[in-house]
Formats: C-alpha cells, sequence, structure tokens
C-alpha cells in the first residue's frame, strides 16, 4: 500500500470566553511530514501555559513555558519546562486528607499486619 504524500496545511484558533480564559493553536506542516507550532491558555487569574512544539525526523521536541503553582524547571523526555511559578505553601493536614473515619496514622504501602483497631484491613488481607 502506497502512502500519500503529505500535504501543506496551515492551521490555527485563538479563542477568549466571558470569564476571561483564553485558549489558542497554531500549527503549520510541510510537505514532508514535519510539524511545528503552539498551543495553550491564560486564564483570568494570570496563570498561563504556552507549548511549543516540533515533529520531525528527530520526533517530537516541546518547550514548556508556565507559571502554573507546583512545576519547576526540568526537562523531561526531551520537553524543556521553564516555569515562572510563585512556591506555594500549603496548611495541610499533617496525615495527608481528611479521613472519614477517624484514624490519623500515615498509610503505609505493603503488607498489612492485623490490628485490633483495623479489623476490617486483617479480614481483607488474610
Amino acid at each position: 500500500m502506497m502512502k500519500a504524500k503529505p500535504q501543506p496545511y496551515n492551521f490555527g484558533y485563538d479563542i477568549h470566553n466571558e470569564y476571561g480564559d483564553r485558549q489558542w493553536q497554531q500549527e503549520q506542516g510541510d510537505g514532508y511530514g514535519n510539524k511545528q507550532g503552539s498551543y495553550g491558555y491564560a486564564d483570568a487569574y494570570g496563570i498561563s501555559r504556552q507549548v511549543d512544539y516540533v515533529a520531525d525526523e528527530g520526533g517530537f521536541r516541546a518547550n514548556v513555558k508556565t507559571n502554573e503553582p507546583g512545576t519547576a524547571n526540568q526537562n523531561p523526555a526531551d520537553v524543556s519546562i521553564y516555569s515562572d511559578a510563585v512556591p506555594v505553601k500549603y496548611d495541610a493536614h499533617p496525615y495527608g486528607y481528611a479521613r472519614p473515619y477517624g484514624y490519623a496514622h500515615p498509610v503505609t504501602y505493603g503488607y498489612a499486619h492485623p490490628h485490633p483497631a483495623h479489623d476490617y484491613v486483617r479480614r481483607a488481607v488474610h
């Protein structure tokens, strides 16, 4: 089966909603199957992400520019992330998420040993 030759193209959009959010994408491809473009969003609070990418014989490569809380500069799997996020300090419960049944020990993984207060664990594991 013979593959059709890729056709050059160019498309894009830029959407703004009534809440002040914006989403966009722009991409172009050539007659050899290579692509390059960008996409992103920005919300009304100023949080944004823009991804600039190339896809060609060298694979997919992207640069991500963001100020999303919880992000940091890194380079996993040929994706460069440039973060301007302000460090966020959370007033988290010392044992993680609130537990509905009142036990307050940290969650652990592995073998569940019998404990009188957690009889349901013993029945489920044994």
